[in-house]
C-alpha cells in the first residue's frame, strides 16, 4: 500500500513547501519576461501604486493605444499596484511574490484533499497528489511568467472559497459563507479563467460535502449570481472590446473549415495535452497555428484522443454516484481540457501551458489514485514499490521544472531556446524576430558613442537572423503584414533598400491602408534621396494619420531636398495647427528658416520647440552656440546648462 509512515500533516506540509522553494528558487534571479509590461513598468494604473487602487476596479486593466482599453482584472492588477507602492518595480519582488503565491495554494490544495479523501493512508496520498502538482513542469509559465500571477491568485481563490464553504459545512457559522462567496467573486476578478469553477464548485460538495442533489443546485445559484455580479461590474468598466485571432494566433479563425475540422482538431488539442500532462518535455511559451495543425479524424492521435476522452466520460457516469476522489479527478480534468480545446471557443495560441494549471490537478488525483488501486498487481507487475514510479515521476518533473525555469530568465533566453522546438510556429519565429531587430536597434544607439564602432559585426548579425525568423514566418504566413515590415525594417538597417522596398509594396498590395508599411517606404526612399517618391508616399501617410509628426518632420525635408519650399511651408502650418503641443514642426520650421537663410526667424521658432517636451539636444546646441556668437552669456548658458 502507498504509505510513507514518517509523515505527518505538519510535517507533509513544510516537505512541500521546502521542496517547491528549492525546485522553483532559480525563477527569483529572473528578469522581466514575455507581457509582463502589462501588469509592471508598461500598465499606467499599476505604476501609480496605492493612489491607483479605485481606479484599477473602474477602469479597464490594460490598453492598447490611447482609449481602446480591452479585459478587466482588477484583482490582479491591485495585487501589482500595492507591489509597486511599496518595493517599486523590481522582477525579484514579483517572482517571490509569484511563488508565495503558487506554495500556498499547494497548502490550502493539501488541507482540501484531507477533507475529500477518506481512504487508508490519506496523508500520504494527498502528500503525494500534491507533490506531483507541484512539481509539474506544465507549471513554470505560471509562475516563471510575472504576468501569470493572475492565473495564481485566481486559482487560490477559488480554492480559499471552497475551504471555507467546508468549514461552513462543518461547523455551521453562517459568516462564512459570504466569506467564500467574496473570495470566489476575487477569484474571477483576478482572471475568468476559472469560470468553469462555477460546475466545479458545486460537484466538489456534492461529492464531499455530503449535501444533496438539491442542495448543490442552490449553491450552483449562488455562485452563478456571484458570477452574473462580476459580469455586470466588468461590462459597466469595458467598452464592447471583441478579440480578433489572426490566422497566425489560431488556425481555425474564419469560416475556411467546417465544424468537423473543429470537432476532430479540439480533439486532437486534447490529445496532446494528455501527452504533455504525462511527458512534459517540449514545453514553448507559445504555440500557435502550424506548430498545432488543423486535422480531421484521419489523424491518429485526433482518434485515440476521442475514444480515451469518452471512455472517461463513460467511467465518470457509470461511477458517478459513488462520489469518489478517482471520478472527481477525472470531470476536474475533462472540464478543463475541453473549455480549452478549441471547441466551445477559440484559444489564443490554440493551446497553451497555463490553460493546464486546473487539469493537471486532476492529472495528479487520477495519477497517484491508479496506482494506490492497483497497489498490489503493479508491485507483482513491476517487481518493485509502486511507490517509486510516483516519486520517479516527481523527480523527474523536478528536474525538468528546475532546467525550464532558466529558460524563462529573460526573452533572449526563451526565445532562442523555443524556437528550436517550435521552429515552425509563426508566432515564436515572429516574436524571436521581433525581439531581436529590437534589440539590434537598441544596440545601435551605442554607436554614436565614440569607440563602439566593433558593435556593428554583432548588430549586423542580429538583424540577419531577425530577417531569417520573419522569413519562416512568412513561410507559415504569407500575408502575415507586421512580418512584412520588420523583415523590410531588417533590409533597411543593413542597407538593402531595393529589397526592402519589394517587400514594402507587396504589403501593400495585400494591405493598402497599413500605413506603417507606406511609412516606411517613404523612409527607405528618402535614404535612397529619392525625396520626390518619399513625400508622395509621406502625404498619403498624414491624410489618414495628420497627427504623424515624424511623418511631418521627413515630408518637410523631403521637399526642402526637392526645393519645393511652398510646400515644405504648408506642410509644417498644417502640422502646428494639427499638433500644437509637439515641439517637431516647431523645430522643423527653425530647420525650414536655416535653409532660407533667415536664422533670426529660425532661433524664434527654435526657442518655442526648446520650451515644449522631450527634450532636443539638438535644438538646446543651436541655441546655445547661436546665442554665445551673439554675446548673449545668459542665454548661452541656459541652453547649455539643458544640454546636461
Amino acid at each position: 500500500m502507498l504509505n510513507i509512515r514518517f509523515l505527518t500533516e505538519k510535517s507533509s506540509m513544510m516537505l512541500l513547501l521546502l521542496i517547491g522553494f528549492l525546485v522553483y528558487a532559480n525563477t527569483l534571479s529572473n528578469g522581466f519576461n514575455l507581457d509582463d509590461t502589462y501588469y509592471t513598468a508598461g500598465n499606467a494604473l499599476t505604476a501609480d501604486g496605492f493612489s491607483s487602487i479605485s481606479r484599477i476596479f473602474s477602469e479597464p486593466t490594460f490598453y492598447n493605444g490611447v482609449d481602446a482599453g480591452f479585459d478587466y482584472r482588477p484583482v490582479a492588477a491591485a495585487s501589482f499596484a500595492i507591489q509597486h507602492g511599496i518595493f517599486g518595480d523590481m522582477p525579484f519582488v514579483s517572482h517571490f511574490i509569484n511563488l508565495v503565491i503558487y506554495l500556498l495554494t499547494v497548502i490550502i490544495l493539501f488541507k482540501l484533499l484531507l477533507k475529500w479523501y477518506a481512504g487508508k493512508n490519506r496523508i500520504t496520498i494527498c502528500f503525494l497528489i500534491c507533490l506531483l502538482f507541484l512539481l509539474h513542469p506544465l507549471h513554470t509559465e505560471i509562475v516563471a511568467s510575472i504576468k501569470s500571477r493572475d492565473e495564481l491568485l485566481s486559482l487560490l481563490f477559488c480554492l480559499i472559497s471552497l475551504y471555507l464553504a467546508f468549514k461552513y459545512l462543518e461547523n455551521g457559522k453562517f459568516y462564512l459563507l459570504p466569506v467564500a462567496l467574496t473570495f470566489f467573486a476575487m477569484g474571477l476578478l483576478a482572471k475568468y479563467t476559472l469560470l468553469p469553477f462555477l460546475l466545479i464548485y458545486p460537484v466538489c460538495l456534492y461529492f464531499f460535502g455530503d449535501l444533496s442533489f438539491k442542495k448543490s443546485a442552490v449553491v450552483f445559484v449562488m455562485l452563478f449570481t456571484v458570477a452574473i455580479c462580476c459580469h455586470l461590474l466588468k461590462a459597466s468598466v469595458l467598452p464592447s472590446f471583441e478579440r480578433d485571432f489572426s490566422i497566425t494566433e489560431n488556425a481555425l479563425v474564419g469560416d475556411q473549415y467546417s465544424l468537423f475540422h473543429r470537432i476532430a482538431t479540439s480533439s486532437y488539442v486534447m490529445g496532446r495535452y494528455l501527452l504533455l500532462h504525462i511527458f512534459p518535455k517540449d514545453l514553448v511559451f507559445y504555440y500557435g497555428a502550424n506548430y498545432v495543425r488543423v486535422v480531421t479524424f484521419t489523424n491518429a492521435l485526433a482518434v485515440f484522443s476521442l475514444l480515451f476522452h469518452f471512455f472517461l466520460l463513460g467511467y465518470c457516469l457509470k461511477n458517478l454516484r459513488q462520489r469518489s476522489l478517482l471520478v472527481f479527478g477525472i470531470i476536474l480534468y475533462g472540464v478543463f481540457m475541453l473549455v480549452f480545446s478549441n471547441l466551445i471557443e477559440l484559444a489564443p495560441g490554440m493551446m497553451a501551458e497555463r490553460f493546464t494549471y486546473v487539469s493537471s490537478l486532476g492529472f495528479s488525483i487520477v495519477f497517484v489514485l491508479l496506482i494506490a488501486t492497483f497497489y498490489e498487481k503493479l508491485r507483482l507487475l513491476l517487481r518493485i514499490n509502486p511507490l517509486f514510479v510516483i516519486l520517479l515521476f516527481a523527480a523527474a518533473y523536478a528536474v525538468r521544472t528546475f532546467a525550464r525555469n532558466e529558460d524563462w530568465k529573460n526573452k533572449d533566453t526563451l526565445y532562442a531556446h523555443d524556437v528550436q522546438v517550435a521552429d515552425n510556429s509563426a508566432m515564436v519565429n515572429f516574436l524571436y524576430g521581433d525581439w531581436l531587430l529590437a534589440s539590434a536597434l537598441e544596440e545601435k544607439k551605442k554607436l554614436q558613442e565614440p569607440g563602439n564602432s566593433w558593435l556593428q559585426p554583432q548588430i549586423d548579425e542580429r538583424l540577419k537572423k531577425a530577417q531569417l525568423h520573419f522569413e519562416k514566418t512568412l513561410e507559415i504566413n504569407p500575408k502575415d503584414s507586421l512580418a512584412l515590415l520588420n523583415k523590410a525594417n531588417c533590409l533597411i538597417q543593413l542597407a538593402s533598400f531595393a529589397q526592402a522596398e519589394q517587400v514594402l509594396k507587396r504589403s501593400l498590395e495585400v494591405y493598402p491602408d497599413f500605413i506603417e508599411a507606406r511609412f516606411t517606404l517613404a523612409l527607405s526612399q528618402k535614404y535612397q534621396n529619392r525625396n520626390a517618391d518619399a513625400a508622395r508616399n509621406l502625404q498619403l501617410v498624414l491624410k489618414t494619420n495628420p497627427n504623424n509628426v515624424i511623418a511631418i518632420e521627413q515630408l518637410n525635408r523631403s521637399q526642402l531636398a526637392i526645393g519645393d519650399t511652398v510646400s515644405a511651408l504648408k506642410t509644417l502650418k498644417e502640422g502646428i495647427a494639427a499638433n500644437p503641443n509637439s515641439p517637431v514642426p516647431l523645430a522643423e520650421f527653425a530647420n525650414y528658416y536655416l535653409q532660407v537663410k533667415d536664422t533670426v526667424t529660425a532661433v524664434v521658432y527654435a526657442e518655442k520647440a526648446a520650451a515644449l517636451p522631450p527634450p532636443n539636444r539638438g535644438i538646446f546646441l543651436f541655441l546655445a552656440r547661436y546665442f554665445e556668437s551673439k554675446g548673449v552669456a545668459s542665454k548661452a548658458a541656459f541652453y547649455y546648462a539643458k544640454l546636461q
